[in-house]
């Protein structure tokens, strides 16, 4: 560690002791960042250090909010800077995709936990200890191992849908982790406001990768509504570090997909039932989570573009429940177990965000739907066949819909009779989500080498050249999605196994990012550009 960082970490132990800040010590945080990212000369056990002395920053001296759960709404945005000192100090030696690798899957979960109830225990509980838990996790997963396995069933109580007392297994602080890199990216652009090649291809009016861009400046060629989902990691980003240019891209990513919005909730793009399932799912999603910061700390463009969103999901999900609309996706889909999640899991947050209990009810079909497409071995099929990728896409949407559209499905406004129906509805959907995503992740797993690389023999769709991407390039196993998958479902679940296969996986893909850090044009390749190389979810 060089003096420069000794001297910013002092600055940021003092201005946080003093005086309770929370901007002064995030501003010389990023700075630090900065120059730790600069420093190429700077060895692993230099790094090693410096991850130590960060992570040894003084969390008790800092305001009380920063110390509990902040399960309330109004502590969401209460706690950037001394959580990020942690994140940072557990992130400082990998690359800058691993942690925005962890961000839709972090954020989900924050989101999820914030849309239930939380008890007492929940809210005396405290959250900001991850790493010592995850060291313990990979600690005990490596000794299993070694060891036969005494039973491959679900920890009982470990879900957080599940249990009201534990949710060990839901890192409330790994949503920090996750806007890491996009925030040591926009540190190390020469110029921060200019954000038209970060993770991608974004113009000044919000289009999204290449084919977006192309049509917004001609009217001509084809584009996907898809492209615009990833306006998500911004918005998410800008929330945990309270990074309101984040913010903003993330809404003129949205913008962009709203204003290309048809007078039928429709979009005049190819393979517009899939591609609008994408946005709608990721639209209501942001949506969700920008409604969960404080009301009082919520600015008016904020509170704008929200109202903007409820608008906007509301159209799209009337045109997806179109019965001539249905009919089309019903058939379409029904080779592809990840799509039935997908758009069951879209309607799921749109009645959620809408208030509309009956786009809720419309999902389960597609939810029931998927559930019987899995082989009893726990692939999940696509294509007639099992695909490693699309298996973690699948259990990404399943996850999610477990984790927070499940519980909506009983409202407390219907009638005693159907309250009575919608509880057992809700059992049987839960119930019957576990075992799937048990079964899933646990197939997911044996696809998973011991150096994290991914086993595609087989595979229907990814890895051999079988389809092409809507980039015209072969359609790459992926990794990301196969990492979100398994971290889900090994919190969910409580599975060590699954939790540790899943930081093999990320493991393996940082190091591809690490081999490939910048393309030709000099474009930081931190995580989402890989999406443009044929690892987008819209696949």
């Amino acid at each position: 560690m060089t003096n420069r960082h000794r001297s910013f970490l002092f600055l940021i132990r003092r201005t946080g002791a003093r005086r309770g800040d929370t901007v002064l010590p995030a501003l010389l945080l990023a700075a630090f960042l900065v120059l730790g990212s600069t420093s190429q000369a700077e060895s692993a056990a230099q790094r090693a250090r410096s991850a130590r002395m960060l992570s040894a920053l003084p969390i008790g001296d800092t305001p009380r909010e920063w110390n509990r759960l902040g399960t309330a709404s109004r502590h969401f945005q209460a706690k950037p800077a001394a959580v990020a000192a942690r994140s940072a100090g557990r992130r400082l030696s990998a690359t800058t995709g691993a942690g925005v690798s962890l961000g839709e899957a972090a954020a989900d979960s924050w989101l999820s936990y914030l849309t239930t109830k939380a008890t007492d225990s929940e809210k005396r509980n405290d959250g900001f200890f991850l790493q010592e838990r995850q060291q313990r996790e990979l600690a005990a997963a490596n000794a299993a191992e070694t060891r036969q396995p005494t039973s491959s069933q679900p920890v009982t109580g470990s879900s957080l849908a599940e249990s009201d007392d534990d949710i060990s297994h839901c890192p409330q602080d790994a949503r920090l982790d996750a806007s890491f890199a996009l925030c040591t990216a926009l540190d190390n652009h020469k110029n921060v406001k200019s954000y038209t090649d970060l993770g991608g291809h974004s113009n000044e009016y919000g289009a999204y990768s290449r084919h977006n861009q192309i049509y917004d400046a001609t009217g001509k060629g084809k584009w996907y509504i898809e492209e615009q989902y990833y306006g998500f990691l911004f918005i998410q980003a800008g929330l945990a570090f309270n990074n309101s240019d984040a913010i903003r891209v993330g809404m003129k990513i949205y913008d962009w997909g709203f204003d290309q919005l048809e007078a039928d909730g429709s979009f005049g793009c190819p393979d517009v039932y899939h591609s609008a399932g994408f946005f709608l799912e990721s639209a209501a999603r942001a949506a969700l989570l920008l409604r969960q910061s404080p009301v009082g700390n919520q600015p008016k463009y904020q509170r704008r573009w929200i109202r903007k969103a409820v608008t906007h999901v509301a159209a799209m999900a009337a045109w997806f429940v179109r019965p001539e609309i249905e009919r089309i996706g019903w058939r379409n889909d029904a080779i592809h177990t990840h799509r039935r999640f997908l758009t069951g899991t879209a309607l799921g947050m749109a009645g959620i965000l809408t208030d509309n209990h009956t786009l809720i009810h419309r999902s389960i079909k597609y939810i029931r739907s998927g559930l019987e497409l899995q082989d009893p071995s726990g692939f999940n099929f696509e294509r007639h066949g099992h695909d490693c990728s699309y298996q973690g896409i699948g259990l990404v949407y399943a996850a999610r819909y477990y984790l927070y559209v499940a519980p909506h499905i009983q409202e407390s406004e219907m009638s005693d009779e159907e309250q009575v129906e919608s509880v057992e509805i809700q059992s049987e959907v839960r119930s019957r989500l576990l075992e799937f995503g048990r079964r899933g992740a646990a197939w997911l797993v044996t696809r998973v080498g011991a150096d994290g690389a991914l086993n595609a023999t087989g595979n229907t769709r990814t890895g051999s050249a079988q389809e092409v991407g809507r980039n015209g390039k072969p359609k790459a196993l992926a990794r990301k999605d196969v990492f979100h998958a398994l971290l889900y479902w090994s919190w969910v679940l409580g599975d060590p196994k699954a939790h540790l296969a899943a930081w093999r996986v990320e493991g393996e893909r940082t190091r591809r990012v690490r081999a490939s850090r910048c393309d030709c044009n000099g474009r930081l390749a931190w995580g989402l550009g890989e999406s443009q190389g044929g690892e987008s979810q819209a696949m």
